[in-house]
């Protein structure tokens, strides 16, 4: 999915799609180091504070500001 890879960020893993070595790679990485899991748990929940349905639609309604502003 596009733009997906920016929004992992230091969040999860980014396996392009039909990769199943990559998969496989991110997963024995996840399953044997809880450290990280750990991080990017955190990491995680940082991201989807990112996300507010209030900073969305702010965005949504300054996208159509500026096009009815043209």
């Amino acid at each position: 999915v596009d733009g997906l890879p920016g929004n992992v960020k230091d969040a999860g893993y980014y396996v392009k799609p039909k990769d199943s070595k990559g998969l496989a790679h991110a997963l024995n990485d996840l399953l044997s180091n809880e450290g990280k899991r750990k991080e990017l748990s955190e990491n995680a929940l940082k991201v989807v504070h990112e996300f507010t349905w209030d900073d969305q639609i702010s965005k949504i309604e300054n996208l159509y500001s500026s096009i009815l502003d043209r």
